[in-house]
């Protein structure tokens, strides 16, 4: 670990133990424990509609069209707060997703952290919750009713993928190719199947002055997760990044003399890029970085939210035609009360490849703690140019040129149960 990453380390953590350290003993006794237990269900079915020349990873034995998808948390939380002004606490999320075919499914840790925070110092974090970037940043979604519209449940139904036959013997549209949401580059977003818990990091969040916040994380590997403070060595190293940074400045307030609600957030990520084990030095990478600015505003009823983020050249190799990858996308919402609309658009364009992603959704709070929902989404994808990455060998990466087009529809509806 170089230096100056020691050194954000020792300057968030030093000055939280001394400052309990100095004071006495009879000022850090805590007033009470409190313990809360919660957890969510939630259950959809898809029905989909795509390309007749869409060829995906489905069996052809198995039903083309219709799905139904379910996922549940639980957690746990202690909170306790000192004489001295210092809270405390710590969470235990477990997320109860099956993984894999077993019969008795795959459980796996979900936002574990330990936290100490204080009004005038703001809040550590140190386990495998959300970085700040990904926590403070702000996207069209933000508006968005049911699963979270372009940004939420309509991958887990259309397929990306596109192969030439059920035999999966070719595939001639790959998902990599492709920005399926407005998300930034380290992966935590969404739990990555086998890993089983985000990677760990150490986040401080500073105090909020006049609407104003900042954040800021780091981790050493992003596969610093699972049993193991240092990841084994598998045989590969493609994908792994290590010092990753995510840092994130936020304004939220009242505007329009106390009648409207506005927020605005840039956030922005590096890491370094682990050279393959056995490139020989041959293979160079760009260096890994993102950054995104968005914003939503609250007038009455209605919110509008929009954000633009630019990957750069993150994660591809040092070869030629390789452009910026860069998305943009915009949402708008209306409250009945109980009842919720909203309507999402999404472009995103990775190394000359195209998506654009349309939705519309409500939900009814038909009782405390209990939402129904429905969505519509439709995708459209244009592949320009297939990123073949050789990790099978020294070899350097390719670019294929193509020309395919994949598109699909789904009509979700489910229901959410959160305690």
């Amino acid at each position: 670990m170089k230096l100056k990453y020691l050194l954000v380390i020792i300057g968030i953590t030093v000055p939280t133990l001394f400052s309990f350290a100095k004071k006495e003993k009879k000022e850090i006794f805590d007033q009470g424990i409190q313990m809360n237990f919660g957890g969510e269900v939630n259950f959809q079915s898809g029905i989909r509609h795509q390309n007749k020349k869409f060829i995906s990873n489905t069996s052809p034995n198995n039903h083309s069209s219709v799905a139904f998808n379910s996922d549940s948390a639980v957690h746990a939380s202690l909170d306790t707060r000192c004489a001295n002004g210092w809270k405390y606490g710590a969470q235990l999320g477990i997320m109860t997703s099956t993984l894999s075919n077993d019969p008795a499914g795959t459980d796996y840790l979900d936002r574990t952290y330990m936290y100490v925070e204080k009004n005038t110092f703001g809040r550590v974090e140190v386990g495998s919750n959300k970085s700040a970037a990904n926590t403070m940043k702000v996207t069209g979604g933000a508006v968005a009713a049911a699963t979270g519209g372009v940004n939420g449940a309509w991958s887990n139904y259309i397929s990306v993928d596109r192969y030439e036959d059920f035999e999966l013997k070719k595939q001639i549209i790959s998902g990599d190719n492709f920005l399926d949401s407005a998300k930034l580059i380290l992966k935590e977003g969404s739990l990555e199947e086998g890993s089983h818990e985000r990677y760990r990091k150490v986040t401080y969040y500073s105090p909020k002055y006049n609407g104003f916040q900042l954040g800021i994380s780091y981790g050493p590997d992003t596969e610093n997760r699972g049993v193991f403070p240092f990841p084994p060595f598998n045989g590969k190293r493609e994908g792994r990044l290590k010092d990753a940074v995510a840092g994130a400045i936020k304004w939220q307030g009242n505007v329009n003399n106390g009648k409207d609600y506005a927020e605005l957030a840039i956030v922005g990520e590096h890491a370094k890029q682990q050279q393959p084990s056995d490139a020989n030095g041959e293979r160079v990478y760009h260096p890994v970085q993102s950054l995104m600015i968005g914003g939503k505003y609250q007038h009455g009823n209605v919110s509008f939210a929009a954000s633009y983020a630019n990957h750069f050249k993150s994660k591809f190799e040092k070869v030629d035609h390789i452009n910026n990858a860069y998305l943009y996308d915009v949402g708008i919402g209306y409250n009945f009360g109980k009842a919720n609309i909203s309507l999402t658009y999404l472009h995103t364009d990775k190394n000359k490849n195209k998506l654009n992603a349309v939705s519309a959704g409500a939900d009814y709070n038909l009782a405390s703690g209990v939402l129904p929902y429905a969505e519509v989404a439709y995708v459209q994808i244009h592949q320009k140019r297939n990123y073949k990455e050789n990790k099978e060998n020294s070899n350097r990466a390719e670019i294929e040129f193509t020309d395919l087009k994949n598109s699909g529809l789904v009509y979700i509806l489910g229901a959410k149960v959160t305690f």
